[in-house]
């Protein structure tokens, strides 16, 4: 594979990802770990990333694409499987919760419990139509206008979501650290995962390592705003010791 084309690969995965491993990338790109760091390094003086230990963050600078669906929802990742597992466990009969549209949320749907009369609203395509006809659950579909994303954050959808209590909702953004908090890339989908907030009792933060220690551009809100995180084992200790320390809870999965 030549160098450029290889270097075209990494920035496409760290733009989607938000972070990359260095052997990770090796593995995947079939070079050594030597090649994937001069990539990396090549890559950072272009703006691009900037580097960590054993691998690359995203740059503040770099705004994440909106995904598609097909592009978005995969088989997920070990990591994005422990956190969905933990996440739905959870879950309480006769509740009534929130869930987003992110990928980790599309994997919690394989483990949601089998329990009656819990209440799910959601502002995915994907999530609604991953919900229908399951047995105990009844699902409400916020409505408004599509976006690129299969997902709705206009204001059609933060009217249906002013007039709902919920019990519990599962919170995702781009990046979260102990300095800015849970952020995104798009102040739109910011505004909306606040109402969210607002509208919930109880809330959860579900983040996998690579978004943890990246802020992005828009806040969706501050850590005392979060009642509780789940991340998995390959997050920064540092960052998350810092979280600590301003009194959020964390449960690694």
């Amino acid at each position: 594979m030549f160098a450029e084309e290889r270097k075209e690969k990494i920035k496409k995965l760290i733009i989607t990802q938000g972070r990359v491993e260095v052997k990770e990338l090796a593995d995947q790109l079939k070079s050594s770990i030597h090649t994937i760091r001069r990539d990396l390094s090549a890559l950072e003086e272009e703006g691009v990333l900037s580097r960590t230990h054993g691998g690359a963050v995203l740059t503040n600078k770099v705004r994440m694409p909106v995904l598609k669906p097909e592009a978005r929802y995969t088989e997920g990742t070990e990591h994005q499987h422990a956190i969905a597992r933990k996440a739905a466990s959870v879950i309480n009969a006769g509740s009534t919760i929130y869930i987003g549209g992110s990928s980790t949320e599309r994997v919690m749907l394989q483990y949601l419990p089998e329990l009656a009369n819990v209440t799910v609203v959601t502002n995915s395509l994907e999530i609604a139509v991953g919900l229908r006809g399951k047995e105990g659950y009844v699902s409400y579909l916020t409505g408004g206008q599509i976006s690129t994303s299969g997902n709705f954050t206009d204001s059609l959808a933060l009217d249906f979501l002013s007039s709902l209590n919920i019990d519990l909702a599962f919170i995702v953004g781009s990046g979260l650290t102990a300095k800015d908090g849970l952020t995104t890339s798009d102040p739109n989908i910011a505004l909306f995962q606040r109402k969210v907030l607002e509208s919930a009792d109880r809330s959860i933060c579900l983040a996998n390592h690579y978004k943890v220690g990246t802020k992005k551009f828009s806040q969706i809100a501050k850590l005392t705003a979060l009642g509780h995180i789940i991340t998995d084992s390959l997050s920064s200790e540092n960052e998350l010791e810092q979280i600590r320390n301003q009194g959020v809870s964390i449960e690694i999965a």
